[in-house]
């Protein structure tokens, strides 16, 4: 049990009778046999027993992986993180011994030098990980100093994480990629860089974050500074921003559109066939060819370059019939000009 009370005992005296009665012993593999039904740790100084004791035996590289790989008793592991995370400088410092480290982000000198302890992702992971079964509140208020002091450490450490589709993971992602999303300095833009060579897949989550707030103008602006506009485009994931995307950097001579679309149907089939009809009758086309004109529709140039593209692909039936059913639905609406591409 890790509680204050326990350190009346002789630490050293009693390390040296465990390295003479088993010196093969794997002190790294102690600190993983932590994870024990029985273990509670009680206070600061139940920490502090623990992390002394295998700092003693592991002077050359302090076991930090024990501590942050995944436990059946998250509890207990929740309570010690917690306890080194809030308690004296010289505890937090325990993980920067870590090997699983940011060792530095380009364009931003200092930034993991300056915060050692945040620059172990292998410690974010858990902390995300934990947070899907204690709960949110039991972690969330750890990450509030990291969030403030190095949040470009932060968002970099969570790109090398395996994601989570818990609260605290979503959280992550939308506040941190969009504080570095909603400017265009140099160093907003080497943050996210460095977060797109990382993990793209992130950086696609956090444009959908970027897309719901701020709106399609913003996505191409940053993904132009960015210089994957084509990269994303080719991600098919979020097909609304997609197409909005693809729309946008038409209007803006960035992409041959009808070029774009032709290549998109014959790639994406079905699958990106259905995703277009969808998009269209939400964004243009009303039943019996009306034509909507919401402040967000999609020029009739862009959805007829989009609609011609699907129809000079090869389908499926469900989708072949589909796109057949909103051809004739817009066969009434007047002729639209060519887009770029076309």
């Amino acid at each position: 049990e890790g509680g204050s009370g326990r350190t009346a005992w002789d630490l050293d005296v009693l390390l040296e009778g465990l390295k003479r009665a088993a010196p093969g012993l794997k002190w790294a593999e102690v600190a993983r046999k932590l994870d024990k039904p029985s273990l509670v740790v009680k206070d600061v100084e139940g920490a502090r027993l623990i992390v002394t004791a295998l700092a003693k035996a592991c002077p050359e590289a302090f076991p930090v992986g024990g501590l942050v790989e995944q436990w059946s008793n998250s509890t207990a592991q929740l309570s010690l993180l917690s306890f080194l995370l809030s308690g004296p400088a010289d505890l937090q410092q325990v993980f920067a011994a870590s090997s699983e480290r940011v060792m530095g982000v380009q364009g931003l000198d200092g930034t993991a030098q300056n915060h050692p302890v945040w620059a172990c992702h292998s410690l974010l992971a858990r902390l995300i990980q934990l947070s899907d079964v204690e709960g949110l509140d039991a972690v969330a208020p750890l990450l509030a100093a990291p969030l403030a002091a190095c949040p470009e450490l932060l968002l970099v450490c969570l790109a090398k994480c395996q994601p989570s589709w818990g609260p605290l993971h979503g959280r992550l992602v939308s506040e941190l990629f969009t504080r570095f999303a909603m400017s265009s300095s140099p160093h907003n833009v080497a943050t996210l860089q460095r977060v797109w060579s990382e993990n793209r897949d992130l950086v696609l989550l956090g444009l959908g974050e970027v897309y719901r707030s701020k709106g399609i103008a913003r996505v191409f602006e940053l993904v132009q500074e960015l210089g994957i506009l084509l990269e994303v485009l080719g991600s098919r994931k979020d097909k609304d921003l997609l197409l909005d995307l693809a729309v946008a950097a038409g209007q803006q001579n960035a992409l041959p559109f009808a070029n774009w679309a032709t290549k998109a149907a014959e790639e994406g089939g079905d699958t990106f066939a259905l995703a277009v009809v969808s998009y269209l009758r939400k964004r243009i086309y009303g039943g019996n060819g009306t034509v909507r004109r919401e402040a967000d529709t999609v020029p009739p140039e862009y959805a007829s370059a989009l609609l011609q593209a699907l129809q000079r692909v090869q389908l499926g039936s469900v989708a072949g019939v589909e796109v057949a059913r909103l051809a004739q639905e817009v066969q009434g609406s007047a002729a639209p000009k060519p887009v770029p591409g076309a």
